[in-house]
């Protein structure tokens, strides 16, 4: 239920102050830690916010899943999480956007080409990450 609205990139640099608080909301939530996020996926997810605030619609993106601990990801490898996730590395992240379909969120990550897209249509989410570039359909 954290929000965050910060500036982490200005002028060709990052911008310290709103990086951080980027970084912790996209925390590993069951441990508490978190890690340098790499920025081009706070750039895929700026992308992501500003095409649908260009329609103007209402809602924020909201991620469900980003850094994750090694033990993180083990529980969740039950539920299909990779063994070498991007998300261990600070580079992917679970989202959904209320209101937009799982797959119209896909197609447009699938469009930016920056990275690995996976879209899981019965659990209504979208998985972005800055690893080679590759798309699939989860259960």
């Amino acid at each position: 239920k954290d929000e965050v609205r910060a500036v982490y990139w200005k002028d060709g640099r990052i911008q310290s102050e709103g990086y951080w608080r980027i970084c912790a909301l996209l925390r590993d939530i069951r441990a508490n830690l978190m890690t340098v996020m790499d920025p081009l996926i706070l750039d895929i997810l700026r992308g992501i916010y500003g095409f649908y605030q260009a329609w103007q619609h209402p809602y924020p993106v909201v991620v469900t899943s980003g850094y994750r601990t090694h033990a993180t990801n083990a529980a969740l490898s039950k539920e299909g999480a990779a063994k070498n996730s991007m998300h261990l590395y600070g580079k992917a992240v679970d989202l959904y956007i209320p209101g937009i379909p799982a797959r119209d969120i896909s197609a447009l990550g699938a469009y930016l080409k920056l990275g690995g897209v996976g879209f899981y249509p019965s659990k209504g989410f979208t998985h972005l990450d800055t690893g080679k570039r590759r798309v699939w359909k989860g259960k």
